[in-house]
């Protein structure tokens, strides 16, 4: 016999296909409370929105990716008891205050009056806004981040560290690393203090990538 552990929230026939399979010996679920189930449907939505091809040639599977991410996101809804109105008016007003996204901008950092109010507020949120020290480009230079196996904190997915790179044109240092599961692309790459950086997950600050095992240094 062997043991597969699967500890995710899945769709409502899978289990009872599970049952009828005679292939499979023994199913253990159970039904999750509402705190269980609204983290494991945030799971879940980080879990699709994982999987969707990005590239202009994948428009079915993307099609396909995006219609799972917006089942998630419709149960989420609903257990919270929102109406799909509500939704779509809350949309509406943020869309007025704050525009959307049709414009792409992309902020990659601010410079901030010592006096100014924004500092305070970003410097209250680490999890999500990084502060620059006068030495932190030499330490992300020097910074030593070592091979192996890490676990993303929020997917609860494996990746592999195979080596650090330097962007030339910021002098940005990388994190080359590949998925240990099934995907359409064979490596990734992510700037080195966001791979370090801390994410908040069940109110808790945690690592973004933690590691599981250890190896030599890169």
């Amino acid at each position: 016999m062997v043991r597969f552990y699967l500890q995710k929230l899945v769709r409502d026939k899978v289990v009872k296909k599970c049952l009828d399979d005679e292939e499979v010996l023994h199913t253990e679920y159970r039904e999750l409370n509402k705190q269980e189930f609204r983290r494991e449907l945030l799971r879940k939505i980080h879990e699709e929105a994982d999987e969707i091809p990005l590239d202009d040639n994948q428009r079915g599977e993307s099609l396909k990716e995006l219609a799972d991410l917006q089942e998630v996101v419709d149960a989420l809804r609903q257990d919270f008891g929102f109406s799909i109105e509500q939704v779509q008016e809350e949309m509406a007003r943020k869309k007025q205050d704050k525009g959307g996204f049709d414009k792409r901008h992309y902020i990659k950092y601010h410079d901030l009056a010592d006096d100014s109010k924004w500092v305070g507020i970003f410097r209250a949120q680490p999890e999500k806004y990084r502060e620059e020290a006068a030495d932190s480009k030499e330490q992300s230079r020097c910074a030593k981040i070592s091979k192996g196996v890490y676990k993303h904190s929020k997917s609860g997915k494996l990746y592999e560290v195979i080596d650090l790179a330097l962007e030339t044109e910021t002098e940005e240092l990388l994190v080359i690393y590949r998925p240990l599961y099934e995907n359409e692309c064979e490596l990734f790459a992510r700037p080195a203090n966001m791979f370090t950086e801390t994410v908040v997950l069940d109110g808790k600050s945690v690592p973004r990538f933690e590691k599981v095992n250890s190896e030599t240094q890169v």
